[in-house]
């Protein structure tokens, strides 16, 4: 709707329906927030009460199980649905048409931005996160250090990539970076499997 290439004239049927969604989409952020913070859910206290009258978390195990689920399925996503079908297997078989956000070439941004919610997800933001309790309660003292690596490379990689991502699959100088960002999610997503979890 926004980069059809033609202007948005107002009045018109796309204008009220973009007005439309962009109130839709106010309206659900600001209860997302209102569930977080307070109101009748305030999911920030679920979280941190979890037990037998907590409607989400039983225990703080399915708090924990929770947040991990995003990020082991956060690193899935990139992988699987925003560069894998993209890429294809060969610069001869990519599918540029497949990018996410194409039109307005968002797809790298996206990312991006994936790539950093889930870092400051492992990280914790103002508080812990899910590397405080691996580091706190786990028994492998290489893992944190080794997340910390992984993710900041991973993050490198994907500020290096230039142009929109539909370009860079299909182009011969760039498409080893968007390969090497696919790899290193992979990896990330396979540590966070086998020793995270544990």
């Amino acid at each position: 709707l926004l980069y059809g290439g033609e202007p948005i004239a107002p009045g018109s049927k796309r204008c009220g329906l973009l007005t439309a969604i962009a109130a839709n989409m106010r309206d659900m952020a600001a209860g997302i927030v209102a569930d977080w913070q307070g109101s009748d859910t305030n999911f920030a206290a679920m979280v941190n009460a979890p037990g037998p009258d907590n409607r989400y978390f039983a225990t703080h195990k399915d708090a924990t199980l929770a947040f991990f689920k995003s990020l082991h399925g956060g690193l899935q996503t990139l992988a699987d649905i925003r560069l894998k079908p993209v890429l294809g297997d060969s610069i001869g078989t990519a599918r540029p048409q497949l990018v996410e956000s194409r039109l307005s070439e968002r797809a790298l941004r996206n990312v991006r931005g994936n790539l950093a919610a889930l870092d400051a997800l492992y990280l914790g933001e103002g508080g812990a996160g899910l590397g405080t309790l691996g580091r706190d309660y786990g028994n492998d003292a290489e893992l944190d250090p080794l997340m910390r690596r992984a993710f900041r490379l991973t993050r490198e990689t994907a500020r290096a990539i230039e142009g929109p991502l539909a370009e860079a699959v299909s182009d011969p100088e760039r498409r080893p970076e968007v390969e090497k960002l696919l790899t290193q999610v992979l990896a990330l997503k396979q540590i966070v499997r086998t020793r995270l979890a544990a």
